[in-house]
């Protein structure tokens, strides 16, 4: 029997409940699947039905193989890989179920794709290493003392505990007022979804009604912010989507706590009267805020975004808000940002499969995935002009890009599960550690480097045109 996973097209519904770890493994590792079992017992009995192990060492005899997997796979909420070289040499394994079904279900049925080194092998020329890997800095397992084998082991359990009610993917709802400083109120606007109907493209837009807060800054500006929900995602791209950029994997989930988030790029208005308050007694700002006053000569220039901000400029601005608010404003980590443009999407796009200068402001006659082309607008546009997203947020897509807290990073690997900025020095891969990131493309680029994966890598002290900021205030705890 090959090794399995069990991953078919047409699996069925996930039950209420995907609680059950599904292993793939090849039979001649089966020694390490036991040795595996042995160490997660303790953690099997404790957890009642909330987690369970599966393997095709469960079919009895007579039984319909593939009716067997299938079922199993739908109570699943992890796929564990077992990886070695006699995993990779399987054809079935790297012809059927890597490359086809394996991937559907990690993006169609939220299945979270783990997986393991048990020998040396290939590993990094297959779709695998895409997926997260446990203990991503260890050697192979059978390469291990017994001693750090038995601590592997130990963290393979752990990382295969389902956390609580993972299950259920967030709706798009507003997070908790609890959870935030200062009372929200209702905001109307308008969002889109971009269809191909008769092979025509059309921008179906509905009205919609989200929560969240004005920030006063005085001079008659103020700041929204939109509360975002908290929830989980699956952050990144997967291997098939168009344009991907190797740094957009591996694909791994967030857990994130709700937030505020502005609602636009900052504009030239909002930053002009951010630079004009007056620091708390006893304090002094750490930077000056020069004034950007680009397209001046149009008469809807205050309402653009400002640039060309530098990230040390963007952290003063946030600085000056905390300040004078009393609130944590802050640049968005890249995961809060890229799961606030998502908005509980998992398409290329918030607003869809591809996008249109009807939605968005880029370099229109271009198009992504034989998408829809229009107008190149060669600047800059009033922020808010384009429908917003599922959760009420404007400009995600084009227009400015928008600085991120984190260091840059050239992949996922060892990237925070929690939502928080990745600031640490990188131990893999190409250091990016004095370059900061930028998301969500421009005015002058094409189309897909605007989607909600993409990220831009440039040097924290670099003056670019077209580069802004977006903010977000981070919850409060109750009092």
């Amino acid at each position: 029997m090959p090794a399995t996973t069990g991953l078919e097209q047409g699996v069925p519904q996930s039950a209420p409940k995907r609680r059950h770890v599904f292993i793939s493994y090849s039979h001649a590792d089966s020694d390490w699947l036991e040795r595996l079992k042995r160490m997660m017992a303790p953690l099997l009995r404790g957890s009642g039905q909330e987690l369970r192990l599966w393997d095709d060492s469960q079919i009895e005899p007579g039984e319909k193989w593939r009716e067997k997997i299938e079922t199993a796979l739908a109570q699943a909420q992890v796929a564990l890989l077992l990886v070695s070289d006699h995993f990779l040499a399987s054809e079935y394994v790297m012809g059927e179920e890597v490359p086809k079904l394996l991937a559907a279900a990690a993006k169609t049925e939220g299945v979270r794709v783990l997986w393991v080194s048990l020998t040396s092998c290939l590993v990094e020329e297959t779709e695998i290493h895409q997926y997260q890997r446990v203990l991503p800095h260890s050697p192979p397992l059978d390469k291990m003392a017994e001693a750090e084998l038995n601590e592997a082991l130990k963290e393979i359990g752990k990382a295969l505990q389902p956390p609580q009610d993972a299950a259920a993917p967030p709706a798009p709802s507003p997070a908790p007022e609890a959870t935030l400083t200062g009372k929200l109120q209702t905001f109307s606007v308008t969002t889109a979804k971009l269809l191909q109907v008769g092979g025509v493209w059309k921008v179906e837009r509905r009205n919609l009604e989200v929560q969240g807060r004005q920030l006063e800054l005085g001079d008659g500006v103020s700041l929204p912010l939109i509360a975002i929900p908290a929830g989980e995602f699956v952050m990144g791209s997967p291997a098939n989507e168009p344009e991907r950029d190797n740094s957009e994997g591996p694909q791994h989930r967030v857990r994130l706590e709700g937030f505020l988030m502005g609602q636009t790029p900052i504009t030239q208005a909002q930053w002009r009267a951010v630079s004009r308050l007056v620091p708390p007694l006893g304090q002094q700002w750490q930077t000056d805020l020069p004034l950007k006053p680009r397209f001046a000569d149009q008469p809807d220039s205050d309402q653009r975004p400002v640039e060309p901000v530098l990230w040390h400029e963007a952290k003063e601005f946030c600085r000056r808000l905390a300040s004078t608010s009393g609130d944590a404003y802050t640049l968005p980590s890249e995961a809060q940002w890229e799961y606030a443009c998502r908005a509980g999407t998992t398409t290329p796009f918030a607003f869809g499969e591809t996008i249109s200068p009807e939605l968005a402001n880029y370099d229109g006659v271009t198009s992504y995935a034989n998408g829809p082309m229009g107008e190149y607008r060669k600047q800059s546009t009033p922020v808010g002009m384009f429908p917003a997203n599922a959760w009420g947020l404007h400009d995600m897509h084009g227009n400015v890009w928008e600085w991120c807290l984190d260091h840059g990073h050239s992949t996922y690997v060892g990237a925070p599960f929690d939502g928080s900025a990745w600031r640490s020095m990188p131990r893999m891969g190409i250091q990016f550690n004095d370059q900061g990131i930028m998301r969500g493309g421009s005015r002058c680029v094409e189309p897909g480097f605007c989607r909600s994966a993409y990220r831009n890598f440039d040097g924290l002290g670099d003056v670019y045109f077209s580069v802004g900021l977006r903010v977000v205030c981070l919850p409060q705890a109750p009092p």
